[in-house]
């Protein structure tokens, strides 16, 4: 332990520490809360983050890019004041508890939030608890930003102890951080709050800088790291990094050494390590356990990156990586529609991409034929350049066709939605016709899909007929009706399914009904009567543990609980994947806590992203 000591205080003198002074480091500014703002859409972050008091309801504010500001001060207990005001006029002196800096948030009740009062009627145990059961990454466009819009929200701290040593707030940026929405997680947990002690506000910073190939600040802030604490395998690992970039062998092999006496079973960093040092044959078969560090390195040593190395990778890797010059094109391609999967990059990026793909023309007709990222750029790129006629249907539909096999359904027609917003209908009755309707409904594009529909109707026969029932119960949730049960509908559209399987069938009509009644349709008992009939009704079995806990946070009214054990009930796919009675709970669930629209939007999304 001495020798390690000595060679430790050798290395440290060896490198010059400080490597780069401190001075240039940029402090963040925390801003108070409370200024008055105009109300923000809920996909749009306010400037500024803003933090509650106590049993107050949430203010009209916004939150700067600095971060979260200064927690809620606690107001003082009624029964305390009442106290005092009995003592003729006697000065009591209270000692008030220490605000607690996890009431912060970017996000009001006005303008996205859950509202202040959240976490009421749940413990802090059970709140801890919520919160490291949801999942992540997630996949549903709609889980995921429900789920975003409860971390961010401005709420009070339920009471009670905690249930852990890590903090609401810390709990909350790691959740973020897992979804791959860093920048969320940057400005909920910047700058760091003095009173907790979290690791995650230390390393937030340093995940920033290497996911944007920042080597540069990484290293700065390294080298005050490592002084501050030379024990840290991670800042260990980053001098290597910094030392070899530097072209610094010497150092570099020092600090490995330290680093391998106590990390030495990371042999996956050791691979980069050598690559980074100059060994052209080195092999790399992983990012190591640290990805943004392992992803930094093999930038740095101008390594390709492969789709091995990001087949596990986390969304915010898979972003970075997309950016990854060295990298094929297939491969960047990849790691981009990926990334759009999980939210991580928007569905604007992902159209960016595949537009700037330079796909040779020679390649082009053998391309259209596969499967891959290229072709799904290259039928992307046609579908924009065409305007006109049936040719511009039938890109459409091979774009939508190649998108559902993929699993980049919802994400592609987001992508698409400035060429399907007011797109006019061809004279053609075909598939594309339908391809083009589910399209502008997932683009959020209900009048396109409307008038595609009725065009159908009325412009295409017997044939245009069939093609627009297909569609009807699509339509049907994009656009509740307000009065009876459109029985007549429903009997039609059930009796096209009648070639299906029975359990097929089944399926397909409880899911309709399920989505339909959550979606506010007054469903008649008749409807569901009918599917009492054998093959049809199925197994339908759900997690009994989620499912039981989200009954109880429901009747304690608890509804931040009830929305977090919600999203775990459904976990990262439950929506395109998951069993109709979980939908139904899901959705049941957030009717009674009065979040209609979300019913709406996530219905819609269930719908799409299955056969229906």
């Amino acid at each position: 332990m001495a020798r390690w000591g000595y060679k430790r205080l050798t290395f440290v003198l060896a490198l010059g520490l400080p490597l780069i002074a401190d001075a240039g480091l940029a402090q963040p500014i925390r801003l108070t809360p409370g200024a008055s703002e105009p109300s923000q859409q809920p996909g749009n972050i306010p400037p500024q983050a803003n933090t509650l008091p106590t049993n107050t309801q949430p203010a009209n504010t916004q939150a700067g890019n600095a971060g979260s500001a200064a927690p809620a001060a606690e107001p003082q207990n009624p029964e305390r004041q009442d106290a005092a005001g009995k003592q003729d006029g006697a000065v009591q002196i209270e000692t008030l508890k220490a605000p607690d800096p996890s009431s912060a948030g970017l996000l009001t009740a006005d303008n996205g939030g859950l509202g202040a009062r959240m976490w009421a009627n749940t413990s802090r145990a059970q709140a801890e608890r919520a919160l490291r059961i949801m999942p992540a990454p997630v996949l549903s466009p709609g889980l995921r930003d429900l789920q975003r819009r409860l971390l961010l929200s401005i709420a009070e701290i339920p009471e009670g102890p905690a249930n852990g040593s890590i903090s609401l707030l810390a709990l909350r940026v790691e959740q973020l951080l897992r979804l791959g929405l860093i920048a969320d997680a940057a400005q909920l947990g910047t700058p760091k709050p003095a009173a907790l002690k979290d690791a995650v506000f230390d390393r937030l910073p340093l995940e920033q800088m290497l996911l944007r190939n920042d080597l540069n600040a990484a290293c700065e802030l390294g080298a005050k790291g490592l002084r501050e604490d030379p024990g840290s395998s991670a800042w260990l690992r980053l001098a290597v990094v910094c030392r070899y970039r530097a072209n610094d062998i010497a150092g570099g092999d020092l600090a490995l050494s330290l680093l391998r006496e106590q990390d030495s079973g990371n042999t996956g960093f050791q691979a980069l390590a050598a690559a980074l040092r100059g060994d052209t044959h080195a092999k790399i078969e992983s990012l190591g356990d640290d990805p943004a560090l392992g992803l930094a390195m093999l930038r740095a040593a101008k390594r390709p990156l492969t789709a091995a190395l990001l087949k596990d990778a986390s969304p915010a890797v898979l972003a970075a990586a997309a950016e990854n010059s060295e990298s094929d094109l297939e491969t960047r391609l990849a790691a981009l529609e990926a990334a759009a999967r999980y939210g991580a990059v928007s569905p604007a990026r992902l159209a960016q991409g595949y537009m700037r793909a330079e796909i040779p023309e020679a390649e082009r007709a053998e391309l259209a034929k596969g499967k891959s990222a290229r072709t799904a750029a290259l039928l992307f790129q046609q579908a924009r350049a065409l305007t006109l006629g049936s040719a511009r249907t039938e890109a459409l539909q091979k774009v939508h066709d190649l998108a559902r096999e993929r699993g980049l359904f919802i994400v592609t027609a987001q992508a698409l939605r400035d060429s399907l917003r007011d797109l006019p209908p061809g004279a053609e009755v075909s598939e594309g016709a339908i391809a083009v309707i589910r399209l502008a409904l997932a683009a959020g594009e209900t009048g396109t899909a409307r008038l595609w529909r009725n065009t159908l109707l009325s412009q295409g026969g017997a044939d245009g007929a069939k093609l627009a029932l297909r569609v009807w119960p699509l339509m049907l949730l994009a656009d509740p009706p307000a009065g009876e049960w459109p029985a007549d509908a429903w009997r039609a559209w059930s009796g096209s399914l009648a070639d299906l399987p029975a359990a097929e069938r089944g399926r397909r009509h409880a899911l309709a009904l399920v989505l339909a009644e959550a979606s506010g349709v007054a469903v008649p008992p008749a409807a569901w009567q009918e599917l009492l009939n054998p093959g049809m009704a199925g197994d339908q079995s759900g997690n009994a543990i989620y499912w039981r806990n989200l009954l109880r946070a429901l009747e304690a009214n608890a509804k931040a609980e009830s929305v977090a054990l919600g999203l775990a009930l459904l976990g990262s796919d439950g929506l395109a994947k998951g069993d109709a009675a979980d939908i139904a709970t899901m959705l049941g669930a957030l009717r009674r806590l009065q979040m209609q629209a979300e019913v709406r939007n996530l219905a819609l999304e269930a719908a799409l992203s299955r056969p229906l």
